[in-house]
């Protein structure tokens, strides 16, 4: 008896000793898979980088506007973000978590990796919170905190640190990781915002010039007619004391990523500084506003503003906005009168045309040669609204 009783200790004993070690191998393939999972990992087409112009702009469009060069890729094409995993078993169904933080909310992204062993590229969807990125003017560091779920016990979690650029930050071009360049200087079309609230006030004081009675556009009246409402709101934002400015830097530094800082309409209205490039998209999103078709040109270092003389686009002129601050027309309003404030602006909007024609002509045949992204001849137009929308307020 006192045997049977020892073999029944012995005999519990090593099914409590199995038990815990079962509990504790199970732990540990779980604390192991949790933390030091090596088989997939955050990536990223932008070095860490996030665009709130870039998200906002293209949240309504269908097209992709970054290159994504890894094959199998899945997902949305516009997510910033990605994750790269290798699958382990056939049809095997995993699940992304992406926690939330201050520019999106909590989203679970589900994925169905059907071949066994591929390596796949998963960008997820993005629940952003547009106003926070509108409302971003510094750049900003963020974690991204990713869970992934691939089944029973191997469920792991990983974090990267990002930057969250300013909504001022334009991203002009950038290299992939293989070190091929991609311009992307149609997002200053992005910064061109028709459908402003403040266009319809400037619209308001270039009627009360009396230089035009009303804006008809391409309706009647012919180029002369063009020219005669483009003076209207030129004259109106002298008077309302806009300058030129050369603020155009950013503070990202980089050798793959190229940027450019613009003023959003609403902000060049409360500073009343301009510099070539708030400016154009200025004078373009008031232009576009009144039917009038704008132009946005970019030459090395400079951009200057282009507008259709006609609906068919048979002729343009060009006008170099950064000469709007150089008369103060309500100081020649006092020494003048309104008519010779009237001459002195005109006399200026004529030489500003005559400066940008002549650089145009200086410049034509490098337009629209994709090895030189220096110079840019963008057209506000239908298609390209289809690929980047305003980024609005």
């Amino acid at each position: 008896m006192k045997r049977r009783r020892i073999g029944g200790r012995f005999y519990k004993r090593g099914f409590i000793v199995l038990l815990v070690a079962c509990v504790l191998a199970v732990a540990g393939y779980y604390v192991h898979a949790a933390f030091f999972n090596t088989d997939w990992s955050i990536e990223d087409d932008l070095y860490g980088n996030v665009f709130p112009s870039v998200v906002i702009s293209t949240a309504n469009t269908d097209r992709s506007t970054i290159v994504k060069n890894d094959t199998n890729v899945i997902g949305s094409s516009k997510s910033p973000f990605a994750i790269k995993f290798r699958n382990t078993s056939p049809n095997a169904r995993v699940r992304i978590i992406i926690n939330e933080t201050e520019f999106f909310h909590k989203s679970v992204y589900e994925v169905v990796a059907e071949k066994m062993g591929q390596t796949y590229v998963a960008y997820p969807d993005i629940i952003w919170k547009y106003d926070a990125l509108r409302a971003n003017k510094q750049p900003k560091p963020f974690t991204l905190s990713v869970e992934i779920d691939k089944g029973f016990l191997d469920h792991s979690y990983k974090s990267r640190s990002f930057s969250m650029r300013s909504v001022n930050e334009c991203l002009l071009g950038y290299r992939d990781h293989s070190g091929k360049y991609h311009s992307t200087s149609y997002f200053y079309a992005a910064y061109v915002d028709e459908e402003n609230s403040m266009i319809d006030s400037i619209l308001h004081d270039a009627l009360q010039t009396g230089i035009v009675k009303q804006f008809v556009g391409y309706q009647f009246g012919g180029p002369a007619r063009v020219k005669k409402e483009v003076f209207a709101i030129w004259y109106a934002l002298q008077k309302r004391g806009f300058k030129y400015s050369s603020l155009t830097n950013t503070s990202l530094s980089s050798q793959s990523l190229f940027t450019q800082r613009v003023r959003l309409i609403d902000d060049s209205f409360k500073s009343k500084q301009l510099n070539c490039v708030d400016g154009t998209v200025l004078f373009a999103s008031v232009l576009k506003g009144v039917g009038i078709d704008p132009v946005l040109v970019r030459v090395p270092g400079h951009m200057f503003l282009g507008f259709y003389l006609d609906k068919k686009h048979t002729k343009c002129s060009f006008l170099e906005t950064t000469i709007i601050g150089t008369v103060d027309v309500n100081e020649a309003e006092r020494e003048l009168g309104e008519i010779g404030a009237h001459n002195k602006s005109l006399a200026k909007f004529n030489h500003a045309m005559d400066v940008a024609n002549e650089k145009y002509s200086l410049c034509k045949s490098r337009f629209g040669n994709s090895s030189n992204p220096n110079y840019m001849y963008l057209e506000l137009n239908k298609a390209m609204r289809e690929v980047v929308q305003p980024i609005g307020r």
